[in-house]
């Protein structure tokens, strides 16, 4: 016997206020339905008249529109503390910057190498000597004493890597040139150092072109045309500071600091708007094609030492000397200097020592002597003068690549496959064919560098940088 639509909905929902509940919570529910009862009265048919625009309802109700938001400009927050003070040191008289790789390396007799990074980003020590006056110094010793001794951080600006500002629009400054700077990214916090000295911080928001939009307007105080822009780093002071007084109302402070910040803002990029030279070439033993970095500076040393290690061990038994070798070929050491005012060739050196990282990596080092003195080029074919590249040179694995030197001056960088004696002199067989008889040819050898420590020195707009590389049989 069909019921009423009140007793069908009481068998449903036995319990009214559940029944509530549920209404609430599915405002679109399909009519109820007992199985195998009669058909809904009117009275429900008048509640539910549609089914299916019951179903269409319940599948377009649930979701929401909030009404419109107006995001505002964001603001990039600082990539580093603030620290406790803002430090800016000038250049003029000598500042150093070292860099530190650590390379646990194991050598064989044969002189082939097993080098294990342990760390792949360089640690940094900053050195830098201001003079301070009476003022100054009063004001720099009551921070020192305030802070350090809590192992406070500061930021320190990095005088060698500002740049000039050519215009100032309230919070936007305009730059000579950005094409040399890793810094100029989001969140990085930089120093704007007026002529007169005076300083001012803020935060980098954006950057287009050769424009820097900051967080804070300091047009009225020191960014103007002239002044200069430059990066803040986070460091630690090292414990011990050298202070010293002069007689006539000037001190000394030898500031020597630990960089905690390993990059510049959120950036890894290192070397901005430089290139690193490689060479790609066969492995004179397994054939693999290695794709190597080439020094390509030249070398600023007026006499660059060369010193030889052959490895081999004097016995003195007291009826005689003796010596015992150990190495399977000599073992070389090389002196490299590189000085210059460039920008690029700082951008240049940077990326160079962040691709051969320390000891880390090998790379192909020029020797600059005419090793091999070219008679013909066939094909393949390089003929020099002598046999000594065959009896002395080609059993070292660091010493079958080549520097040629052609005719119009270009630099083209060959493997040598194998040598031969021919009638007096040597035909060493090249990978690939030299388009011409070249003018001069010098060794490319395998070598890497002798200590995980780079040290750049900074006088005024000029590095300098001395290293020490030795050879490798690889």
């Amino acid at each position: 016997m069909p019921g009423t639509g009140a007793d069908l909905a009481s068998a449903v929902y036995p319990d009214p206020g559940l029944r509530r509940r549920r209404a609430h919570l599915y405002p679109s529910s399909f009519a109820p339905r007992l199985v195998g009862a009669a058909a809904p009265t009117a009275a429900a048919r008048a509640l539910y008249p549609d089914p299916g625009l019951a179903k269409r309802r319940a599948h377009l109700r649930p979701t929401f529109f909030a009404p419109a938001t107006i995001i505002a400009d964001a603001v990039v927050s600082p990539s580093t503390p603030a620290g406790v003070g803002v430090l800016a040191m000038s250049v003029q008289d000598e500042a150093t910057v070292t860099f530190s790789w650590l390379t646990d390396l194991k050598k064989g007799w044969s002189g082939k190498e097993q080098r294990i990074a342990i760390l792949t980003a360089p640690r940094q020590r900053l050195q830098f000597t201001a003079q301070l006056s009476d003022a100054l110094q009063r004001t720099m010793l009551s921070q020192l004493a305030a802070f350090t001794v809590s192992g406070s951080q500061f930021q320190l600006a990095l005088p060698y890597e500002d740049v000039a500002i050519v215009s100032v629009v309230g919070k936007t400054v305009t730059t000579s040139s950005l094409a040399y700077s890793d810094w100029a990214v989001l969140g990085q916090r930089v120093a704007v150092v007026a002529p007169d000295g005076a300083i001012g911080a803020a935060t980098i928001q954006s950057v287009v072109g050769s424009a820097i939009a900051l967080d804070v307007d300091l047009s009225a105080t020191v960014a103007r045309p002239g002044a200069r822009i430059m990066p803040l780093v986070l460091v630690y002071l090292e414990p011990q500071q050298r202070l010293s007084r002069y007689a006539a109302n000037l001190g000394e402070w030898e500031l020597v600091a630990r960089v905690a910040s390993l990059r510049f803002g959120a950036s890894t990029a290192v070397g901005v708007g430089a290139a690193v030279t490689t060479y790609a070439s066969p492995d004179p033993t397994t054939g693999l094609v290695t794709v190597m970095p080439v020094w390509d500076r030249g070398n600023a040393l007026e006499v660059a030492e060369q010193p030889l290690y052959s490895g081999a061990e004097l016995q003195d038994l007291g009826a005689r000397v003796g010596e015992l070798g150990r190495y399977a070929a000599v073992d070389w050491e090389r002196h490299i200097r590189i000085e210059s005012s460039a920008r690029s060739d700082w951008q240049w050196f940077k990326r160079f020592l962040d691709t051969i990282r320390g000891q880390q990596v090998t790379f192909l080092l020029p020797t600059g002597r005419p090793d091999l003195a070219p008679l013909a080029n066939v094909g393949v074919t390089l003929t020099v003068a002598g046999t000594d590249y065959y009896t002395a040179w080609l059993g070292s694995l660091a010493h079958r690549r080549i520097r040629a030197t052609l005719p119009d001056g270009s630099i083209a960088y060959r493997t040598i496959v194998d040598a031969a004696p021919q009638s007096g002199n040597t035909d060493i067989e090249l990978g690939i064919a030299l388009p011409s008889r070249p003018t001069r040819v010098e060794f490319l050898e395998t070598v890497r560098l002798a200590s995980d420590d780079v040290e750049v020195t900074w006088r005024a707009n000029t590095f300098e940088a001395e290293l020490v590389a030795r050879v490798v049989q690889q």
